[in-house]
């Protein structure tokens, strides 16, 4: 083990540059390994934490003619699927209100307003995904109307130091009270489920595909139910029949296993997720090539060390033992500074990119897994260049060099080819990402979303007429408008019987009368919302991809829908963006219902632009007046663009990991050009002394690189122009794959490489040609 322990220490002080490079190239790459393997980890667990795991599946909608899954069930079909199939062993609904507000009563009969995710669910939920409960008794809670279960987290927000069991909320809107029966452990964030309060579904409407359903199934039996359950007995023969006839109304009824929702039904995760390890792999192979590289680089000036060994005795075996122990020791200092890497890194906003959090204490177990897989690859990387140097004959290695050997050489190069291949592709691959989050923040969705601002309604202790006129006595108020969802996600879809067809996945947004006037979308046919309740009815604007979907005309302006109740048609408008541009345009209604108490949660206000601080203040102080929520003000045009955050992380990601490739990449090209020039110090004299000029020598060391940068480039545009094209599937609307940036992208590399490894040539083309034929 002496032996061993002085040949590492040899090598430090021998060979001090490529020690150093070699141990902050595998530290940058162990760190970045640490990082995806982290990422990749809770992306891989996401739903694996609940007992009954394996058996749970989650039902689904797809439409194939529109390539579109929807994960929502309506209750008749849920209970008709429990009632004929027996392979379900057990089921649930649920139906979630995010950020819902709630009532607390003091002994003044004054009230506290908290908002809190809320979760309509039925009995099942407790079995199916056995939350564990901390406090309280569950056993009465589903099956007793206006009892709940709250989670750790929520129970702390909401009251404190208190315990929660027994104490009574008012539901807002309804003013409903909600008993807390028990507080239960919060759900990790890796699962589908949402943390807050869970009370027992009720008033449920039966024509509403609102509700998220999970069945528990008996084991083995998946595949047999899935035939099942768009088989003729379950779907009806003229259901099945009618979508042989016309495919685009196709509708096909799936169980997905509950551990495969992360990623097989989220395709932009699903992406990320191989990108990620996509990039631990080749930053890997990057950083283990330039271990390679300066292995044989430095054979020429070992061997005769190593050989000399040999002539005094020592064992081939031993040497190479201390050789490979060597890469080990190496990557023991690096793991330790990767540590270090990370632990300043959790520390700064870039650790915001990922979902995972990426503490030392939460991730304990996959960090020791990480450094057990990295000693290992050390050990096999090991094996070739520990060959390698020891396998020359002892004579010859006296007298010979074999730093630019044929087999040498030819290795180098096939591995720095695959180094400067992999940045490339990367660096092209993040430039279109971001690209495409440019599109995406700059196209028109055919609403104005500059100078308007929105606020949540919860707590409002008036009604929003009042409201609005209170802020529109400042002139810097130029509007207001409200309704149920924000642009960017409407959380509900009818399916309904019209004109003698079945609607199917109709989108519903519930509005108040002037919310196309607010903003701006153009009716093509009929007449805008009535103001005022002259109809009596619910009226409905539909858009024109309604129109074109089930192939309808304009006439059907005037003609009774059912709404949530009897309603009517009164108008056709213009074709809006009102989700994200991953999807295109769906067939949407616009609803104004009879009651709009309870359905509309935010408040769009119009500002000038001008005097925007003192404008915000005033919507503040007035604000106050009526509410005693927190003020949450936002601009309309941030929302949009949050629409797309998941793509600039992305970007960012690339971009972060690209240009620590590069860097790796560059460092070992540049030691391997330090050896290059020490090996060629005769010849570069010799050239000197025969009137080579300094930018020959440069040319002279560079070539066979510029020949490896070239190579690289033709191999990466076609795989990088193959990713983009794959990655840009993603989205409905998107940019046209500009053919400069893979130009630009191996230019770029190009740039850095040279300037980098020139300096040392330089330095080598400068120096004085007697002093190397001295040495030599």
């Amino acid at each position: 083990m002496g032996f061993i322990f002085k040949n590492f220490v040899y090598l430090l002080k021998c060979f001090r540059v490529p020690s150093i490079i070699n141990i902050v190239g595998l530290s940058l790459a162990f760190a970045v390994f640490i990082i995806i393997g982290i990422q990749t980890c809770y992306d891989a667990t996401f739903n694996r934490q609940f007992t009954k795991s394996d058996n749970i599946y989650n039902f689904s909608r797809y439409y194939p003619s529109d390539g579109i899954r929807i994960s929502t069930i309506s209750v008749p079909v849920a209970e008709s699927m429990v009632q004929e199939f027996s392979e379900i062993n057990n089921y649930c609904l649920l139906q979630s209100w995010d950020e819902n507000s709630f009532d607390i009563y003091g002994k003044d009969n004054k009230h506290v307003t908290h908002t809190e995710n809320l979760v309509f669910t039925t009995s099942g939920f407790l079995d199916i995904f056995t939350p564990e409960i901390i406090l309280g008794d569950v056993s009465k809670t589903l099956e007793i109307d206006n009892r709940a279960l709250i989670s750790e987290s929520a129970a702390k927000k909401i009251f404190g130091d208190q315990n929660p069991v027994g104490q009574v909320i008012y539901d807002h809107f309804s003013q409903q009270p909600i008993t807390i029966d028990a507080v239960y452990k919060d759900f990790p964030e890796n699962c589908s489920l949402t943390n807050g309060i869970y009370t027992k579904l009720v008033d449920y409407n039966q024509n509403n595909w609102a509700y998220k359903g999970y069945f528990e199934l008996l084991p083995g039996t998946y595949t047999q139910l899935q035939e099942k359950l768009n088989g003729a007995e379950f779907r009806g023969e003229a259901t099945l029949k009618a979508q042989d006839e016309d495919p685009t109304i196709r509708e096909d009824y799936e169980l997905s296993p509950l551990t495969d929702l992360h990623l097989n039904h989220n395709t932009a995760r699903k992406t990320l997720f191989l990108s990620l390890i996509a990039i631990g792999v080749v930053i890997l192979v990057i950083v283990y090539t330039n271990y390679i590289n300066f292995s044989i680089a430095m054979a020429s000036s070992r061997i005769r060390n190593i050989n000399i060994h040999k002539i005094l005795g020592i064992r081939k075996m031993l040497l190479r033992i201390s050789i490979l122990f060597e890469g080990l020791f190496l990557t023991l200092i690096s793991f330790m500074l990767a540590l270090l890497y990370l632990y300043f890194f959790q520390k700064t906003t870039l650790s915001s990119l990922f979902d995972a959090d990426l503490s030392f204490d939460q991730n304990i177990y996959v960090i020791s897994a990480v450094g057990v897989i990295l000693l290992f690859l050390s050990f096999l990387v090991g094996l070739y260049p520990t060959k390698y140097v020891t396998s020359f004959n002892e004579a010859v290695a006296l007298n010979a060099s074999f730093a630019l050997s044929p087999r040498g050489v030819k290795l180098r190069n096939v591995l720095i080819t695959i180094q400067f291949t992999a940045a490339m592709v990367l660096i092209v691959v993040s430039s279109f990402m971001q690209i495409q989050n440019k599109y995406m923040q700059n196209y028109s969705i055919g609403i104005q979303k500059e100078n308007i601002v929105y606020l949540p309604v919860a707590g409002l202790k008036t009604d929003l007429k009042t409201f609005a006129e209170e802020l529109n006595k400042n002139p810097n108020v130029k509007g207001f408008t409200a309704s149920e969802h924000l642009p960017g996600y409407i959380g509900m879809s009818w399916n309904r019987n019209f004109e003698g067809q079945f609607l199917q996945k109709v989108v519903a947004w519930s509005v108040t009368p002037d919310f196309l006037d607010f903003f701006g979308v153009d009716i093509l046919a009929g007449n805008n919302f009535t103001k005022n309740d002259t109809i009596g009815q619910e009226q409905i604007i539909f858009n024109e991809k309604f129109l074109e979907k089930y192939g309808l005309d304009k006439s059907i302006v005037g003609k009774d829908f059912e709404c949530f109740n009897p309603g009517i048609i009164v108008g056709i408008a213009k074709d809006i963006n009102f989700q994200s541009l991953h999807y295109a345009i769906e067939p949407m209604g616009y609803v104004v219902l009879n009651d709009q108490k309870g359905w509309i949660k935010f408040m769009y206000i119009k500002i000038s632009g001008q005097n925007t601080p003192e404008t915000i203040d005033y919507i503040e102080k007035t604000w106050s007046k009526f509410n005693d929520e927190t003020f949450d003000l936002n601009f309309l045009d941030s929302k949009m663009n949050d629409l797309y955050k998941k793509e600039e992380n992305q970007s960012k990601l690339i971009t972060l990991f690209g240009f620590i490739t590069i860097v790796i990449a560059v460092m070992g090209v540049y030691g391997l050009i330090l050896f290059n020039t020490r090996q060629k110090n005769k010849q570069i004299a010799i050239r000197k002394i025969n009137g080579a000029s300094e930018a020959q020598i440069v040319f002279m060391l560079n070539k066979d690189l510029l020949l490896l940068l070239f190579i690289a480039f033709l191999i990466a545009m076609p795989v990088a122009y193959y990713f983009v094209g794959k990655w840009l599937e993603n989205f409905a609307y998107k940019t046209p794959i500009y053919y400069w940036v893979f130009f630009a992208s191996g230019f770029l590399v190009f740039l850095i490489t040279i300037a980098t490894v020139s300096i040392q040539s330089w330095r080598a083309a400068k120096a004085n040609p007697v002093d190397s034929l001295k040495t030599e």
